[in-house]
């Protein structure tokens, strides 16, 4: 197999595992949202970019929703501000580079 598709191999687990990730707590520990619940969001966000269709009804959409929720990331995604709808993922240079709403 190529390497696009292990990504999508790996990024479906991935999407599988955070189910054990955030326990039984909304966020990584708990009750109370902290620094790893970013770091969880930045990394989840950039496989449910590469991999959509992978991330669709799954614990990690749930997960990725509930933090995007947050009221100041709330207002900084909607914001014509948000890096995250014109910014690349990857070096534009790359065979993926990640451009948002573009395959």
């Amino acid at each position: 197999a190529g390497l696009a598709q292990q990504a999508v191999v790996s990024t479906q687990s991935t999407g599988e595992e955070v189910k054990g990730f955030i326990g039984d707590g909304p966020y990584a520990a708990g009750e109370k949202v902290t620094y790893v619940d970013f770091m969880a969001l930045e990394y989840l966000s950039h496989c449910a970019a590469f991999s959509p269709e992978s991330f669709e009804n799954t614990a990690a959409a749930d997960y990725l929703d509930r933090i995007k929720s947050l009221p100041a990331l709330k207002n900084f995604y909607e914001s014509e501000n948000c890096t995250h709808n014109s910014y690349t993922i990857n070096s534009p240079r790359a065979q993926w580079p990640g451009w948002p709403n573009k395959q």
